[in-house]
């Protein structure tokens, strides 16, 4: 694999996959410019944002036989950026989609629940900032994944555990620290 980027802040290096010295690159990633890029910067119709942190690593907590290619924001800004542009969340989901990636997720790295932005080849949480399901395992990858399934498949369980979406009691609450994380209104986000 070839990528325009860095590998522990030096360029022109080959590296293994997964090498278990260190298989973090560092990006800079140019989006369509939408409302919200714009008040960050313009440049013309592509925003570029970097540094992004790509680890890319063969032990998937969710899903074991899979590659997890994870992209983190450097700074704590650029994350909150990272949930309110439309044109980010596009981004990642047709990333997503056109890879055949089995699973898409957007959090904030402090733990919070994730926003699924797309699943086994589905849009979930593409609008920002939503409507949207949440992804809320708390150890259960698994059992969170059967009931992503599930719940994509038409069969949404009457008491939802770890897919968390509006009819979850603690919805609201994950919902307005999201917004308060990434100052957006809590309506906004809750809009189903």
């Amino acid at each position: 694999m070839t990528l325009p980027c860095t590998h522990g802040f030096t360029s022109g290096k080959t590296v293994q996959l997964p090498d278990r010295s260190g298989s973090t690159f560092d990006l800079a990633l140019r989006f369509p410019a939408d409302e919200t890029l714009r008040e960050e910067r313009t440049d013309g119709d592509r925003v570029v944002i970097g540094y992004i942190y790509l680890d890319i690593s063969d032990t998937h907590p969710v899903l074991p036989d899979h590659w997890r290619f994870g992209f983190t924001p450097a700074t704590s800004t650029q994350s909150k950026l990272f949930l309110r542009s439309p044109s980010i969340r596009e981004t990642f989901a047709q990333l997503a989609l056109s890879t055949g990636a089995s699973l898409c997720l957007l959090g904030n790295g402090l733990g919070a629940p994730e926003i699924i932005v797309t699943a086994l080849g589905q849009r979930v949480s593409t609008s920002v900032p939503g409507p949207c399901l949440l992804w809320r395992p708390r150890g259960h990858n698994a059992e969170a994944f059967e009931e992503l399934s599930a719940r994509l498949a038409g069969r949404t369980p009457a008491t939802p555990r770890w897919i968390i979406g509006p009819e979850h009691p603690e919805f609201a609450d994950d919902i307005d620290s999201l917004a308060d994380y990434a100052r957006v209104l809590s309506p906004l986000w809750a809009a189903c």
